[in-house]
């Protein structure tokens, strides 16, 4: 996420001397790039859905139970929401980043790039929160057609008892988490960035 970021940024700023511009297009192409990955978000949420525990024994049974029975597509099931969220969420997360930059100057270190980090990942995660619940309704699915997003959205909110905040259920566990890893990511990436141009 973070070279594919800084990789296209660094090229768009090129081709179109707007840096704004630059920003959206690299995090979208960023959010893209690790969607490829959505299979292992896929199975990881039958994994963790009480109703599918005396289904999958693993990883590679749930695997191979989709692809057999389903096809790759099924392996896609609740993109949208994956690629809303990882857009806009590496939009937010690298403009608050760049910004942090901006502000530390010369104090750029190893435990504020922890700090910033686990800031930044836990606020950004927590406004998107919501994608995540809606991509896991869509993902607790195996087989039948493909929902619209904005159904599911419908779905989800009735199914609340129309409550917007009732989205963000479970949000306090989620920002525990996204805070100490997104403080462990952004301190190893500026850290081993570090090194491998010094390297270099």
């Amino acid at each position: 996420m973070f070279s594919t970021y800084e990789g296209c940024k660094q090229r768009f700023c090129l081709f179109t001397k707007n840096e704004v511009l630059a920003k959206v297009l690299a995090a979208n192409i960023a959010g893209t790039v690790e969607a490829v990955l959505m299979p292992l978000e896929r199975v990881q949420t039958l994994l963790q859905d009480w109703r599918y525990h005396d289904k999958f024994k693993n990883t590679s049974h749930a695997f191979r139970y989709l692809l057999t029975n389903y096809g790759v597509s099924e392996c896609y099931r609740g993109m949208v929401p994956i690629i809303y969220r990882n857009g806009l969420s590496n939009l937010m997360f690298f403009t608050l980043r760049d910004q942090s930059k901006v502000l530390m100057g010369e104090q750029d270190s190893l435990v504020t790039n922890f700090v910033c980090g686990a800031l930044i990942g836990g606020f950004t995660s927590t406004v998107f929160y919501p994608m995540n619940v809606i991509k896991i309704h869509m993902q607790t699915k195996i087989g039948g057609s493909f929902e619209k997003f904005q159904v599911v959205i419908r779905d989800v909110y009735v199914s609340r008892d129309r409550s917007l905040a009732s989205f963000y259920k479970g949000v306090h566990m989620n920002y525990m988490r996204s805070f100490i890893s997104w403080g462990v990511i952004n301190a190893s990436y500026d850290f081993l960035k570090s090194i491998f141009f010094e390297i270099v």
